[in-house]
């Protein structure tokens, strides 16, 4: 990577000081003889799977590749899928590290993109925005793999385009603002099928395309809003929910059969209470297609899990829970469930 300061530009290029520092020749590196095209696919295997996105430094950074010589540089150079994905953590004022962003990217040529966004700052501010609007807003129609870290900042509505290519987005708040508009980008992504909501999420924080999503994470809901996201998500076939406990006596909706939903992890949230009672919401579900079922509760009630079970009329065959010590023993859940084979019970201290 070369750095131009008289004029602040980046360029994707090893200067002659900057290889490893060694002496590499065709007779004593036979790697060195394959044809590009061998070298192309080898590279190719060095690039992480999203959504292990590489950093524009670091172990997967494929500008390790053109620092090993000039051969291997110009190869690298030359392959956009090699710069198609790609992390970025804003974490100050500093344009420079936006500059390379930017300039990684334009070598991508026309590859879809996978590109992980972490910002750490408060708000985006406007020398970063301006650096920032045109690649994203160029940039948007290519994405198929998003991941957004960021405070609830407007600023994200103005960056960000049409992605008709977007498949998967992982969407997380560093924190929130009740001030803070919708963000409504990501309901003009017509393939939009896997989202992870991570910490702070809020339905109106960002709005989404829930008839079309098949597969969600989210870290942490209330039982009506998981009750709610049911109702409107009905294409789901798996679903990871957080569960948050809530002081606040809100009724929690009853679901229309879920027909599709076949896998169905309930997990504790970060404010994991032991009033947390999920039996208010297995009493409002109906699942006829789930398959797979794991649960989390300290104290769950058998009743309310068989009733579920059994109105519901599903083939599962796998249930798993985990509970807290002193509960019923696995022998008691295989005793009243018995047309499930794996019934796995697991204890966690409290």
């Amino acid at each position: 990577m070369q750095s131009d300061s008289s004029n602040g530009s980046f360029k994707l290029e090893a200067p002659a000081n900057s290889y490893l520092p060694f002496t590499v020749n065709r007779q004593a590196s036979p790697v060195l003889a394959l044809p590009p095209e061998i070298t192309s696919e080898i590279f190719f295997q060095f690039l992480p799977d999203p959504p292990d996105f590489p950093l524009l430094s670091g172990p997967h950074s494929p500008l390790l590749l053109c620092q090993i010589c000039r051969q291997w540089s110009s190869i690298a150079l030359t392959l956009p899928q090699l710069w198609s994905m790609v992390r970025i953590v804003i974490q100050d004022e500093r344009p420079a590290q936006v500059e390379l962003f930017k300039t990684w990217l334009s070598r991508s040529g026309d590859f879809p993109l996978s590109i992980s966004i972490r910002s750490l700052l408060p708000s985006i501010s406007p020398p970063i925005r301006d650096l920032l609007q045109t690649p994203l807003a160029a940039l948007s129609a290519r994405l198929e793999h998003f991941e957004l870290s960021t405070p609830s900042d407007d600023t994200w509505e103005l960056l960000l385009g049409d992605m008709p290519l977007l498949r998967h987005l992982s969407f997380t708040l560093i924190h929130f603002s009740f001030d803070a508009g919708a963000l409504t980008v990501f309901d003009r992504a017509p393939r939009l099928t896997h989202v992870i909501l991570g910490e702070f999420y809020r339905q109106f924080i960002v709005r989404l395309p829930w008839t079309q999503i098949t597969h969600l994470d989210v870290h942490e809901l209330y039982l009506f809003e998981c009750a709610e996201t049911l109702c409107n998500a009905e294409h789901l076939v798996h679903c990871i929910f957080g569960v948050m406990y809530s002081d606040r006596n809100i009724e929690v909706p009853v679901a229309p059969p879920h027909q599709r939903l076949r896998h169905l992890i309930l997990r504790a949230g970060s404010n994991q209470s032991e009033k947390l009672d999920l039996s208010k919401f297995l009493d409002r579900l109906t699942l006829p297609a789930l398959r797979t079922f794991a649960v989390y509760e300290r104290d769950l009630g058998l009743e309310s899990l068989k009733a579920c079970i059994l109105r519901s009329r599903c083939a599962l065959d796998e249930l798993r829970i985990t509970a807290a010590d002193g509960t019923l023993s696995e022998m008691v859940y295989r005793e009243a469930l018995p047309s499930i084979q794996n019934i796995v019970l697991e204890i966690v201290e409290v």
